[in-house]
């Protein structure tokens, strides 16, 4: 991947003015992407059988499934009380070769702003849980020509990957920092295969979607957005509540800092299958991660219903590593996505 632009924009409700944003640009290899593709095809009939958001005006619709990108396949609870079941483990493998690289440099950055900064400091506390990358949206968009629906996302996506896995997207970005006005430098095309790593967090943006008549994944624009993940409501808020701060400043320029000068390198299909092979190492501690106390009960509660409530339909998919059988399951919609449109 390579640094593709850099500019200015202004988060939302923060009182820390416009700030530095920087973005990478990369596409897997024909090979990886079909890799992925196939692993991501096991959760095209969960996805698809989650209610739809349309637009009536111009026919658009989507759907939008939310799983976890950490090395394990077991539920985890996160900002939400529902469990995020684990996404396929081709989807996932990619996910951890990518965070493996990005990590420690962000870390070496945010460090030295943790006494001093909130907001490091907590994006710090869940880069060293594991958590970059691991909060999955799977976006399912079809119908008429929609776009951009300007916005600017949740701190969850102040260190943010995006993976284009079919169709044709354009990702507009605000780099001015001003009205809501395309930036015709971050007009940014991303056909199948197409990986950006930002933070949208930091400035307005917006994606058009083409007309697109379809219906299987493959036939649809799908794409995933991989967010921080917290460990529970509560760090969310707080992470919400710090970005508001004059502090967000510097700590989205150290972000920035790091994007712009540590490139993270795509795996090739040999890489991304020892990649597999790694997952879930030291399963214990992952778990433990994502279990908040206080939250843990209701969690484990709504993940009981889940399974008893899922019973019936015998939906159980083979996954991508070897013997490895597991249900997939998507949770909530756009529709009731909190980190959705602001």
């Amino acid at each position: 991947m390579r640094a593709a632009y850099h500019g200015h924009g202004t988060p939302w409700g923060s009182s820390a003015g416009s700030v530095p944003f920087a973005m990478q640009r990369g596409r897997a290899s024909p090979d990886v992407l079909a890799h992925v593709q196939r692993a991501a095809a096991l959760m095209e009939a969960d996805v698809l059988a989650l209610p739809v958001s349309a637009d009536k005006r111009s026919g658009h619709v989507n759907r939008e499934g939310h799983y976890h990108g950490l090395g394990i396949a077991s539920r985890v609870c996160g900002a939400e009380t529902t469990p995020k079941p684990a996404a396929p483990t081709g989807l996932r493998a990619l996910l951890a070769f990518l965070r493996a690289q990005a990590t420690p440099p962000l870390l070496a950055r945010l460090g030295p702003l943790e006494a001093s900064s909130p907001f490091a400091s907590l994006l710090s506390s869940i880069l060293r849980r594991g958590g970059l990358f691991a909060h999955l949206s799977v976006q399912v968009h079809s119908g008429g020509t929609w776009g951009p629906g300007w916005h600017v996302d949740h701190p969850v996506s102040s260190l943010h990957l995006g993976i284009a896995l079919h169709g044709l997207r354009t990702l507009h970005a605000n780099c001015s920092g001003g009205a809501f006005a395309r930036c015709p430098i971050a007009a940014t095309t991303q056909p199948a295969g197409s990986i950006y790593f930002s933070s949208p967090a930091a400035f307005q943006h917006g994606v058009v979607y083409p007309e697109h008549r379809g219906g299987s994944f493959a036939e649809s624009i799908v794409a995933v957005q991989a967010r921080l993940l917290s460990n529970s409501s509560g760090e969310a808020f707080r992470l919400d509540s710090a970005k508001m701060g004059r502090d967000a400043r510097t700590t989205f320029a150290a972000v920035a800092e790091a994007l712009l000068a540590i490139p993270l390198k795509l795996p090739s299909l040999e890489e991304l299958r020892a990649a597999e092979s790694l997952l879930a190492v030291d399963e214990s501690s992952i778990v433990a991660g994502y279990r908040a106390p206080g939250e843990e009960a209701s969690c484990q509660a709504a993940s009981a219903h889940e399974v008893r409530r899922r019973l019936p339909r015998n939906n159980a998919q083979r996954g991508t590593a070897a013997g490895e059988e597991r249900e997939v399951a998507g949770i909530g919609a756009s529709s009731q996505h909190r980190w959705g449109r602001m």
